[in-house]
């Protein structure tokens, strides 16, 4: 004879399972709310709606059987369900409220959200990593922010022609092998069968796949369009686009070749270098594991080689003064890294997490070191750092700390009438060996690379041809 389950009715209860009477009409918000032993669950056909909250948190619920009568879900109603595996949307759904199935990373049957729902709501399958597909309404006006973000389980996305509006991230860090907008849709388009999402009205590419052909229409490509594995192995940049947004190829860790196509006015990709400059600031502002950054360039961008971890070893010209945020971030191959005298600054974050990082030059010339500058490059064995005044916790040094490591077996090499104040001074007194510059490896030769090298691959390793030797990236000879 129940007829309401009244809001918060069990929350936090010791349940392992739960019979509801065909009397019950109504659900309150968050009745089972973080029922972590709950298993599973029959809602009766006399029951409409799915309150919000409802079985968020419920962590053990691997099985729940929902009527055809249930017309709306609300908002975090199944939020980190994280043991349901399948889970079937009743076709007389209408609504699905904000962040329903958020966390449900182990829901692994494909989803097929019925005809009558015009709108996912933000978040509604965030971070469900494991669904293999999903199959959009006719009926869909609105995709919210963040909706299938990181759902990086996705084989295809396919946007309804009467979809009008795709939040922000919409499908950040999914990585579909096709893409397709379906014709007629007067708001975005997938032109010349790209395997991209485009707005129509500004030209703009706003999600790619590993498939993905630029149309040489594009104009823009915004922030995380094409983000870690949504990144095809090579890129042409058209001659049409003239805005990359920061982010736009984000841990981009398979890429091994980035062009510009010739002509275009606001970048390019001179001396065939493997990488996307910003042709008026000569700012490198997207590399790959093969970049090597020719002498003209004068910046390296935020973020321009993060992730790229098939990076062995990088030569940073002379012509650099100043090196981005993360501009190195988790470049955990990195093995040996010289910073030429003539950089100013390092970014925060610069070098972050590259933790195979053995050996390390610190040029004469910087003057400010981002926040946790090299934290966690903890394989470091030498460091040699030409600053004549020690850098100290200070506002133009914050940050140059080797937080988290400890290099206790490793050997720093500075200034001579220096040597005592880099002995007494943290975070370098950590070092085990710290001796002065003169007893310094000298493995590494001063060499001029010139603008157009003899390259080879060996060993699949890019080495450089000059005057009958043999050089790495960093220019140590072989």
């Amino acid at each position: 004879g129940t007829r309401v389950i009244a809001g918060n009715a069990f929350r936090r209860a010791s349940l392992t399972a739960m019979d509801i009477p065909n009397s019950v009409v109504s659900i309150g918000d968050g009745a089972f709310n973080s029922c972590s032993a709950l298993t599973s669950v029959t809602i009766p056909n006399s029951v409409t709606c799915i309150g919000d909250y409802t079985f968020n948190e419920c962590t053990s619920l691997s099985s729940i059987t929902l009527p055809n009568t249930i017309t709306s879900i609300g908002e975090f109603a199944f939020r980190n369900c994280s043991t349901l595996v399948a889970f079937k949307m009743p076709n007389s759904v209408k609504s699905i409220g904000k962040a329903a199935f958020m966390e449900c990373r182990n829901l692994t049957s494909s989803i097929t959200i019925p005809e009558g729902v015009t709108c996912i709501s933000d978040s509604t399958f965030y971070l469900c990593t494991n669904i293999p597909s999903i199959t959009l309404p006719q009926t869909l006006a609105q995709i919210g922010n963040h909706a299938f973000y990181d759902c990086f389980s996705l084989t295809s996305i396919n946007i309804p022609k009467n979809v009008t509006t795709i939040g922000e991230y919409a499908f950040h860090f999914c990585s579909p092998i096709s893409i397709e907008v379906e014709n007629g849709n007067k708001y975005y388009d997938s032109r010349n069968y790209c395997n991209a999402i485009i707005e129509t009205a500004n030209n703009k590419l706003i999600k790619g796949c590993c498939n993905t052909r630029i149309p040489n229409t594009v104009t823009s490509i915004t922030s995380m369009a094409f983000a870690s594995e949504a990144c095809p192995t090579s890129i042409i940049i058209p001659k049409s686009v003239i805005n990359i947004e920061q982010l736009a190829f984000w841990s981009c860790y398979s890429l091994s070749s980035v062009v510009v196509e010739s002509g275009n006015p606001r970048y390019d990709s001179r001396d065939n270098c493997n990488a996307i400059i910003e042709t008026p600031t000569n700012t490198l502002i997207k590399g790959c594991h093969n970049t090597i950054i020719p002498n003209t360039v004068t910046n390296i961008g935020d973020f321009a080689f993060d992730h790229c971890s098939q990076l062995i070893s990088i030569t940073i010209p002379n012509s650099v003064t100043n090196v981005g945020n993360r501009a190195f971030y988790f470049c955990t191959s990195l093995k040996s890294l010289v910073i030429p005298d003539n950089v100013t600054s390092i970014g925060d974050a610069a070098f972050y997490y590259c933790h195979a990082l053995q050996s390390l030059t610190i040029g004469s010339g910087v003057q400010t070191f981002g926040w946790n500058a090299f934290d966690y490059c903890y394989d470091l064995k030498t460091v040699i750092c030409k600053l004549v005044k020690v850098p100290t916790e200070s506002e133009a040094y914050y940050g140059i700390y080797f937080t988290g490591t400890a290099h206790a077996d490793a050997t720093l090499y500075v200034p001579m009438e220096s040597l005592e104040d880099y002995k007494s001074t943290y975070p370098w007194n950590k070092f085990g060996t710290i001796l002065p510059l003169d007893q310094a490896p000298s493995a590494v030769e001063n060499i001029e690379i010139p603008k157009q090298p003899n390259k080879i691959i060996r060993d699949g390793q890019m080495l450089i041809e000059h005057n009958g030797k043999f050089y790495n990236l960093l220019g140590n000879i072989l």
